[in-house]
């Protein structure tokens, strides 16, 4: 079986078959360069690596939601490999949404359709930049959709009792640190853009939001594990530098860390 799945949550994999006790073999086909003889091969869908699907059997695609945003190389190669295999599942962790453009791709990876193409032109139309559903494919569509997908909203509905093992009692605390008052959201007319207006006013506005930060980033974390997400890059920078001048452990990720980074990230963290 081949399993495909982020870099990120290849070690969560791992990590989970050993919690279980699952004793079939697991191979990195990153580090075997894409060969395994039995059980399951494991790899990232962001690896470019050749695999050869001769006697594979089944597919399995985590975080599948990557078949409507990836880039037309990464879903074609997606759906190659798929068309080669008999069993196919795709799991996504985002239902919503769940437009057609989701359901076209899912229909191509699992074989249902044989292009996107055909799946629009069997339910939908286009009204200007929308596809609308035609009204006497309403219930062939949905007929159609329950033949090969489904919701799991609970894991008790896979035979999980209790949802989740019962020696596990998430605590998850959310402590809000008031941060700049009225963020861009009052400006007045002007010929000044808003992106020229941050410009102006964003270095001000950060010395003090830094220095509140500073005094609150102890009482905000308070030795939990914590995330905070930032929307501009000054933001992360200055926040950074004043978590670490605080003493915290603290890592950051920007766009310019590279996947393998996240991954050691993610798991320290």
């Amino acid at each position: 079986v081949l399993f495909v799945c982020p870099l990120s949550v290849m070690q969560e994999f791992y990590n989970d078959a050993e919690f279980f006790g699952i004793d079939t073999p697991v191979t990195n086909l990153r580090e075997s360069n894409g060969l395994w003889e039995e059980g399951i091969g494991i790899i990232n869908t962001e690896s470019n690596l050749e695999i050869d699907t001769r006697g594979v059997i089944g597919i399995a695609l985590d975080e599948s939601s990557i078949l409507k945003n990836a880039d037309g190389k990464t879903k074609k190669r997606l759906v190659g490999l798929a068309g080669r295999i008999e069993c196919r599942l795709a799991c996504s962790a985002t239902p919503a949404p769940n437009d057609q453009s989701d359901y076209a791709s899912h229909a191509t990876f699992l074989g249902y359709d044989d292009t996107e193409k055909s799946f629009y032109s069997r339910f939908f139309r286009k009204n200007g930049n929308d596809w609308l559903i035609k009204p006497h494919a309403v219930i062939p569509f949905y007929k159609y959709l329950s033949t090969w997908g489904c919701y799991i909203h609970d894991p008790e509905k896979l035979g999980f009792k209790h949802g989740r093992s019962e020696d596990e009692d998430p605590n998850i605390i959310f402590n809000k640190v008031r941060g700049g008052e009225g963020l861009f959201n009052t400006l007045i007319q002007t010929s000044i853009s808003a992106s020229e207006m941050r410009r102006v006013i964003e270095p001000y506005r950060m010395r003090k939001d830094t220095d509140r930060f500073k005094s609150n980033i102890k009482l905000a974390c308070n030795g939990k594990k914590t995330v905070l997400w930032c929307n501009r890059n000054e933001e992360e920078s200055n926040y950074y530098k004043a978590i670490k001048y605080e003493g915290v452990n603290v890592a950051l990720v920007t766009g310019k860390t590279t996947v393998e980074q996240r991954n050691q990230i993610v798991q320290d963290f």
